[in-house]
């Protein structure tokens, strides 16, 4: 699941709200640059 994914929702709460989205490590747009290294 990637941060895009939550675009709609993020959208119709930031009139209120702060909103945050991410992509974890490896996921969506994130890479991974060490797979051996701790999260």
């Amino acid at each position: 699941m990637t941060a895009a994914e939550f675009a709609p929702l993020a959208q119709a709460m930031a009139d209120d709200h702060t909103v945050v989205t991410y992509d974890p490590r490896g996921f969506g747009s994130s890479p991974v640059d060490d797979p051996d290294s701790p999260s």
